[in-house]
């Protein structure tokens, strides 16, 4: 087991593979990098694949403030019943004869092509905490909560494919974080008077990184040395943030926690002295004030 290395601050882009938790991708990074800090931005259910920024050291810092948010994905989904995990790896709970077509499912899509808001019922196979629970451990006991509805926003939806004698699917899905891909299907079935369950799904970007810019979990496994050169600089993350440069006297008094006056627009900013990257900051009424520092 490595050791705590504030030295290090960046992350790692994962191409998780299935049958992998989130959990198990970290772990395998852990040991790989030798840094007992780690997190993750946006958790995977096993059987998805994907991109999952594994954030290492002070990096983990960054999690909960990560300017872009938004997610895309390509699902896989299967109409004619339903399960109660709302994908394949679930137990039937409902079923129907009836038939969707490709026109339909075109037609409802349409509805997506542009920026949608709507409601969402968190699932019963999650890992949504209410009253300190995890969602999936009181599923796993038989148990039903009351869920919150929650909104989330769909920037564009498409079919990719479709194939009416199998009655399956795959479509392509661009959304802000939150949303339950499982649960948008499970949603389309029932709007089109029938019952769909998700089969597979590969989310294809998250917080600005493709999955063409990953590496897949299992290679990294077999090949623990590589991992070091696979960190990149937690900047990168951030890098569609204004920049303010501090000067000398600024840097001191910044790091030691004093807000400072600066003339530019109220925001969110990048900040950096001597070309290397701080933190961030939020101006206001030409205060600046530090949000997260990432050196010490």
């Amino acid at each position: 087991m490595g050791t705590v290395n504030d030295t290090i601050c960046g992350f790692i882009p994962v191409n998780k593979a299935e049958d992998f938790t989130s959990f198990d991708a970290v772990a395998v990074t852990r040991r790989a990098v030798g840094v007992k800090r780690i997190g993750h931005c946006g958790t995977l259910d096993p059987m998805a694949t994907g991109v999952l920024v594994v954030l290492i050291g002070r990096a983990t810092l960054a999690a909960d403030i990560l300017p872009v948010t938004d997610k895309s994905y390509e699902a896989e989904m299967k109409f004619g019943f339903a399960t109660d995990t709302l994908d394949s790896q679930g137990e039937k709970t409902e079923s129907t004869d009836r038939k969707v077509s490709e026109d339909e499912l075109r037609e409802y899509l349409k509805q997506f092509e542009n920026l949608c808001e709507i409601s969402q019922i968190p699932p019963m196979y999650s890992a949504v905490k209410v009253n300190g629970q995890r969602l999936y451990d009181l599923a796993r006991k038989g148990q039903q909560v009351e869920r919150k509805p929650r909104l989330v926003t769909i920037y564009g939806a498409e079919l990719i494919s479709f194939n009416e004698e199998w009655q399956t699917a795959k479509i392509k899905l661009s959304c802000s974080s939150g949303t339950y891909i499982r649960t948008f299907i499970d949603s389309l079935g029932r709007d089109l008077s029938s019952l769909a369950h998700m089969t597979a799904l590969v989310r294809t970007k998250a917080n600005g990184i493709d999955l063409r810019d990953c590496t897949d979990i299992r290679e990294i496994k077999a090949n623990p040395e590589m991992a070091k050169s696979l960190i990149r600089p937690i900047e990168s993350l951030f890098i569609t943030l204004p920049e303010i440069t501090l000067s000398d006297d600024e840097y001191f008094r910044y790091k030691n926690g004093v807000n400072l006056r600066r003339e530019e627009e109220d925001g969110h900013y990048r900040v950096k002295h001597e070309d290397i990257f701080i933190g961030t900051a939020n101006l206001s009424e030409n205060e600046l004030k530090a949000e997260k520092n990432f050196v010490i």
